[in-house]
């Protein structure tokens, strides 16, 4: 019984913010590549 309660813990609170986390950290990781790609586009070119 104890296994099943750690396991059931783990799913509902280390889960999601696992998931989040990894989310929020490909979001910022395509963020940054795509802005640095705008930049490079737009070299020299009015604003």
């Amino acid at each position: 019984m104890p296994g099943v309660l750690i396991i059931v813990l783990v799913m509902v609170l280390l889960g999601p913010v696992a998931v989040m986390g990894a989310g929020a950290a490909w979001s910022a990781l395509i963020g940054w590549t795509a802005a640095d790609d705008a930049d490079a586009r737009n070299e020299g070119q009015p604003v």
